[in-house]
This record gives structure tokens, C-alpha cells and sequence, in this order.
């Protein structure tokens, strides 16, 4: 993923642990994804208002398209959904105009085929939905860790450079192990190891001397600011990602018994509860436009009575 250009004094040790936790944030920030919250950035629109702007194409115009439709949309927020519904060409469309509904089924299934599949390729949706896949799935499988803040959406992009890899591997293992005394060594990467672990914001404008001589540069055609001094670019990440990913810090199960939003919905899909995405699927349902069964009292998908989200 080489989408910057470093300038230091050199391109040692120091320099290679001062890039390997720059590297992600900024690559994927440069091509339109928040990492920061999961959010996409595709035109400031949150999750649940991109649907039209991801999709670019109109609503079924008849009832059997319509129906299709239903059918698909009824697919999705299952572990095991139905193969050749979702194989389908309306379900591609249906997951086009319910990012929403995608990354719930990517949260319960813990898994980033749905996200690859219906959502654009290197578009704000498809590395959001990848982002929010990958912090539940620490939070499930790191319990009381730290995790989140440095996931392996973001740990695969920083070791994409080879010279990379045994940085960014230090810091995912600090964080992983919880203690705050194995930050040490890891560069421009220990700020945020030590103020995720502690707890701590002010250990985020900890300087470490490696970065401050380096200046990125962006690509043509990348977002962002032309230069930054990497430095300050990480302790201003590092506030970031404590400020929106720290509420997490609660807990899955916190978070889907008080939770609300998004974030609510996801916490119980991570916890693998049998009709998280309930809701999401009823308003992709929706979406789909009148089959005609309603006129002739038939019920559709998404008025199938669903019970109160509960543990498996």
C-alpha cells in the first residue's frame, strides 16, 4: 500500500518504527476512510445515508422485481444465509443500498466477505465496513484489551511495506498482552500503546524523538494535507482514536445492553445474537418498494415477527 513518501535524515531502525504505525492511518485516510471511527467518509455521509450515493441505481419498478428484492434483502444479518440468494444480482444491489445492513452481517458472521462483496472496492464503505469488522472482532476475541485501537484492518496496511512488519507487529503484541511495559521500543507507535493501555490521553503528546525530523509528503491525487510533520500527525491521531473508539472500552456486553445506534446493533451482532440486524433487514426490506403481496394479504419478509435479540 504505498500511497506516501517519507522525507528524514535516514532510513534506519528509528525511522522504520516511526512509519510502521503511520503507515496505516494515513494510507487509508488518503483514500477516503475514517479508520479513526469505522465511519465512512464518502461525501460526510454516515452509514445510513449512503445508500443512494453507493448504489447509483433506482428501485425495482414492478412487484416481481420488488419481490426479488424482498427475498434477497431477507438473506442478509444471518450467520448462515441462504448462497444463491445472496449470490444473486438483486442482492448485490441490496447490499449496495444498505451499507448498514453489510457490515451488520459482516459483525455476525466475523467475516470480510460481505463487505467485499457488495460494497464498492476501495471506496469509503468498503473500508469502513472492513474497520468495524475488525473492532468487534478484537473486542470478542481481546476482551479488556485495547485492541480496537490498533486492529488488524489496520495492522495488515502497516505491514504491507515489508521492512514494516516486525513494528507493526510489536505494537499489535503490546497491545494484545495489556501491559503497558511493552510499549517501549516501538517508535512513533508507543503514545498510543501507552495511552490505550493506561488509559491515559496525555501519554498521546509523549515525543518521540525518531519522528520529528520526518515530513510526509502525500501522492497526487490523495486527500489530505500536502505535507505533515509525523510527529504531530500521530499524537493528533492518537487523541482521535481514544476520543471515538475509547467508549468501547466498556465491552460488548455493556455496549448491547446500553449501547444505542450503530453501535448498539453491532455489539449484539458481535456477541453472535440470533436477530441483531433484525432491524437493518426490515428497512432494507422496505426499501425494496410493494411486491403486490400486500395487496392480496401475504405477508413479506420483514414482517416475519422476529423475538428480543438474545445471547446463542
Amino acid at each position: 500500500m504505498d500511497c506516501r513518501k517519507i522525507e528524514s535524515s535516514g532510513r534506519g531502525v528509528a525511522t522504520t518504527l516511526a512509519l510502521a504505525f503511520a503507515i496505516a492511518t494515513i494510507c487509508c485516510q488518503a483514500r477516503g476512510a475514517d479508520t479513526t471511527s469505522g465511519t465512512p467518509a464518502a461525501d460526510g455521509a454516515a452509514p445510513g445515508q449512503a445508500d443512494q450515493a453507493a448504489a447509483g441505481t433506482a428501485k425495482p419498478v414492478d412487484s416481481a422485481a420488488a419481490a426479488k428484492c424482498q427475498k434477497a434483502a431477507a438473506a442478509f444479518g444471518q450467520r448462515s444465509g441462504d448462497a444463491t440468494l445472496l449470490g444473486s444480482a438483486e442482492a448485490r444491489a441490496v447490499g449496495m443500498q444498505n451499507p448498514d445492513l453489510v457490515m451488520c452481517t459482516a459483525v455476525l458472521t466475523d467475516s470480510d466477505e460481505p463487505c467485499n462483496r457488495y460494497l464498492p472496492t476501495e471506496k469509503g464503505p468498503s473500508n469502513a465496513c472492513l474497520q468495524l469488522r475488525a473492532m468487534f472482532h478484537e473486542l470478542k476475541t481481546y476482551p479488556g484489551k485495547p485492541t480496537y485501537v490498533f486492529t488488524d484492518f489496520d495492522w495488515q496496511a502497516c505491514r504491507s511495506t515489508p521492512e514494516f512488519k516486525e513494528s507493526c507487529d510489536k505494537l499489535r503484541a503490546a497491545l494484545r498482552a495489556g501491559n503497558e511495559k511493552g510499549c517501549a521500543g516501538i517508535g512513533i507507535g508507543e503514545p498510543l500503546c501507552r495511552a490505550a493501555i493506561s488509559g491515559d490521553k496525555t501519554k498521546c503528546d509523549v515525543k518521540v524523538a525518531a519522528a520529528d525530523s520526518m515530513v510526509w509528503h502525500r501522492d497526487p491525487g490523495d486527500k489530505g494535507p500536502a505535507a505533515a510533520n509525523i510527529a504531530e500527525f500521530i499524537a493528533k491521531d492518537c487523541h482521535e482514536k481514544l476520543d471515538t473508539r475509547g467508549p468501547l472500552a466498556v465491552g460488548l456486553k455493556k455496549i448491547a445492553d446500553s449501547g444505542s445506534g450503530q453501535q448498539q446493533i453491532l455489539a449484539r451482532a458481535a456477541l453472535g445474537q440470533q436477530h441483531a440486524c433484525s432491524e437493518l433487514v426490515d428497512q432494507a426490506v422496505a426499501r425494496c418498494g410493494p411486491s403486490g403481496k400486500e395487496s392480496a394479504g401475504e405477508s413479506t419478509p420483514a414482517s416475519t415477527p422476529r423475538p428480543a435479540p438474545q445471547e446463542p
